[in-house]
C-alpha cells in the first residue's frame, strides 16, 4: 500500500502512463494483482480451516 501511495492520481490512472504498462494503467495492474493476491489467501485460509478442524 505504501508503494501505492508513491504514485500520484495521475500516474496511476492515465493509460500510457508508464511506457511499460502498455495500453492500460498503472492503477489497473495494481487492482487486479491485489485483488487476485486476496482472493489466493482467503481460499488458502478457508483451506487450512477445514483441515486443522478435521
Amino acid at each position: 500500500m505504501t508503494l501505492i501511495k508513491s504514485f500520484s492520481n495521475e500516474e496511476l490512472y492515465t493509460k500510457k502512463y508508464f511506457n511499460w504498462t502498455g495500453t492500460t494503467s498503472l492503477g489497473q495492474y495494481f487492482q487486479s494483482s491485489l485483488s487476485s493476491h486476496y482472493d489466493w489467501a482467503f481460499k488458502k485460509i478457508k483451506e487450512h480451516k477445514k483441515t486443522s478442524i478435521a
